[in-house]
């Protein structure tokens, strides 16, 4: 193979009779095949074995030829030097997997131009491009990036006080503060010496990126007492007091009074027996007055009417009261009050009146 000029066969076969049985001429031969496949680094590393290993059973003519072989190729050899660099990371050369760091001693390249990938699991990794020179050492500088997967949060009180910081139930520093967490949920408290403070608030950060936490501390009370008011009016952006929470809920007292109009407007009448006959009166939504009557006169009808305005004022009061909530604070002791009923049924009142009875609860 070797007289073929087949020098791919050839070189596997002498590196493979090299591995069973080591012999200068095995060694010399195999150096020469992968010269001539243009693989100088590894002939250069064969021609030195030669000289290196041989040197008591080596010709004289033939050591000389293995130095001026070395001389020759030396020419074309240079190497990379690998500077810092995380220890464990592996180093390719050309898409070859060459050495892992740190280097026993620079890597031997062809001249030229190369490209040099250095890698490690949990950092980015780091490509140069580099032009080597026979006989020189080419450097590159191997400072490995650690891959972020921790979050940062950023933790302030909006009005500038200076608070402790509790991060997951663990005192962490002072307002303002900032640090890396591991990503996911984290719950945070605000505390001071002097009652200010915030109710525990939950965060969510994510790997590589920074969340912004700005809370507002509040007065705290370390207890309710009964000279705290049950129900405290509540303007909307205002901050909730500890022990406070809000409840809304419709206008108890428009519907209390709108409830008492329609309920005992019509009783005078009803009860004098002003009004002659059997007098019925509906007050829908919208529209007229709605009435059957035998009216005797005209002051009757009179009666009758202004009856009829009380009653819709007082419908007009019980719809306001429903559909215009409140909004207040409520002692979180407090239980939560239940839906707020108003019911209207049919009532006999007076000698022959019919009247409207109302019955609630809010």
């Amino acid at each position: 193979m070797y007289r073929a000029e087949a020098w791919e066969a050839a070189a596997a076969e002498f590196l493979e009779s090299r591995r069973l049985f080591p012999t200068w001429g095995a060694t010399s031969s195999a150096a020469r095949c992968l010269q001539k496949l243009g693989r100088t680094t590894e002939a250069l590393d064969l021609f030195e074995s030669v000289l290196a290993d041989f040197d008591d059973v080596l010709p004289a003519d033939a050591k000389q030829a293995a130095f001026a072989e070395v001389e020759q190729l030396r020419e074309l050899v240079g190497a990379i030097a690998i500077e810092g660099g995380a220890p464990g990371a592996v180093v390719l050369v050309d898409g070859e997997r060459r050495a892992e760091l740190p280097l026993p001693a620079p890597l031997r390249v062809a001249a030229g131009a190369h490209t040099v990938r250095i890698q490690k699991d949990g950092f980015e990794p780091l490509e140069a491009r580099v032009d080597v020179v026979g006989r020189k050492t080419a450097s590159v500088a191997a400072s490995l990036k650690a891959i972020e997967t921790r979050g940062r949060l950023r933790i302030s009180e909006i009005t500038g006080k200076q608070l402790g910081v509790a991060l997951d139930g663990v005192r962490v520093g002072t307002t303002p503060w900032e640090g890396k967490v591991e990503p996911g949920a984290h719950v945070i408290v605000l505390f001071g010496a002097d009652g200010f403070g915030t109710p525990p608030t939950t965060v969510s950060v994510k790997a590589g990126k920074v969340v912004d936490a700005p809370l507002r501390a509040v007065k705290a009370r370390p207890m309710l007492t009964a000279a705290d008011p049950v129900e405290i009016d509540y303007k909307k952006g205002d901050p909730i007091p500890l022990g406070y929470r809000l409840e809304t809920n419709a206008r108890g007292g428009l519907i209390s009074a709108g409830a008492t109009i329609l309920g005992v407007a019509y009783t005078p009448f009803s009860v004098s027996g002003t009004l002659v006959g059997y007098p019925i009166l509906a007050v829908p939504v919208a529209g007229p007055l709605i009435h059957a009557a035998r009216v005797v006169d005209s002051g009757d009808e009179a009666i009758f009417v202004i009856d009829g305005v009380l009653q819709a004022a007082g419908l007009a009061m019980i719809a306001s009261g429903v559909l215009v909530r409140k909004t207040t604070l409520v002692r979180e002791d407090v239980a939560r009050t239940g839906p707020r009923l108003l019911g209207a049924s049919p009532a006999r009142l007076g000698r022959d009146g019919l009247g409207l009875q109302v019955v609630g609860s809010f």
